[in-house]
C-alpha cells in the first residue's frame, strides 16, 4: 500500500482543490486517504475553489465524519487571496477514535 510506505501519520498534510465537483465519486476514497495519513497530531490544510456548493456540502457531510473542520479567517490568509471570496481554507484535526 503506497499510504503506508510513507510511514503516516505526517505532521502536516497539504490538500488543495482536491474537492472540486468533477471529482464527486471519489470523495469518500480521498477522505479515506487524508485520515490514512493523519494521526492525533496531525494538521491537514485543506484549501479549495468553491464550485458547486450543493455537491461539496457532501464532500464537507463525509470529511466532518472524521475530521474536525475549522475555517481559517480571511485575516489569517495572505493578503494577495484575501479578496477571492470563493477561495476558501479549512483546518482539518483527526477526531478522537471511540
Amino acid at each position: 500500500d503506497l499510504v503506508a510506505a510513507l510511514a503516516p501519520p505526517f505532521d502536516v498534510v497539504l490538500v488543495a482543490d482536491c474537492s472540486a465537483c468533477v471529482y464527486e465519486e471519489a470523495f469518500s476514497a480521498l477522505v479515506g486517504s487524508m485520515v490514512a495519513m493523519s494521526g492525533p497530531g496531525t494538521l491537514v490544510l485543506l484549501s479549495y475553489h468553491r464550485r458547486v456548493p450543493a455537491v461539496e456540502a457532501k464532500f464537507f457531510h463525509l470529511l466532518k465524519r472524521k475530521f474536525v473542520v475549522v475555517e481559517v479567517g480571511r485575516e489569517r490568509i495572505h493578503r494577495d487571496f484575501r479578496k477571492m471570496d470563493e477561495v476558501s481554507v479549512f483546518e482539518l484535526r483527526l477526531k478522537e477514535s471511540r
